[in-house]
Order: structure tokens, then sequence, then C-alpha cells
């Protein structure tokens, strides 16, 4: 039977983030196909994109690495993306960790 073109998706969330020190490891749940993280100033705008989007491995998992190190200590928002780029999920993060 068809979905009308609805497809079902179960509500995606950010189950864990790591940071080491500029590199954010970010397990999403469930994993699903096309789904891709980013750290951004702004959730909406892809403009204010501070790492380059990383697709999501089988296992959940997605590594971003922060190039400037300024931004160290700054809070920011990971971003979970659909293949359309729109945002399923959204935490906020300081850059480096909360320690």
């Amino acid at each position: 039977p068809g979905t009308g073109g609805q497809a079902k998706q179960a509500q995606i969330q950010i189950a864990a983030v790591s940071w080491i020190g500029l590199r954010c490891r970010v397990r999403i749940e469930p994993a699903a196909p096309g789904l891709s993280v980013d750290l951004r100033a702004q959730v909406g705008d892809a403009a204010s994109s501070i790492s380059q989007p990383r697709p999501v491995g089988n296992d959940g998992a997605a590594g971003l690495l922060v190039a400037n190190d300024d931004l160290e200590g700054a809070s920011v928002a990971i971003v979970v993306l659909n293949a359309q780029g729109e945002v399923l999920a959204r935490q906020s993060t300081i850059i480096g960790g909360e320690d």
C-alpha cells in the first residue's frame, strides 16, 4: 500500500555529542539514509555554517571539524539535515566542549 507520498519518518534526535578539541562527534537516532549534520551559528541559515556538513553513517555517527580555533568556546547549534537540506533536529553545544 502506498503512503500518499508521506513517508513515515521516525522522530530524529541527537543522542550524543562529544568534543575532542575542535572535533565534534555526533550520534543520531535512529540512523537513516540521506541524513547529514552541520554546525551553524544560526539554525535555519546554511550560510552560517562553521563546518563542512557531513553525512551520517549507517551507525548514526558523524564527525564535524571546526577549522577556526578562534571559535572555541562559542555557542553553536548542531543541526541534522535531510537530503533536501531541511532541519530535522537541533541541539545547542559549545565548541570544544562544555568544560
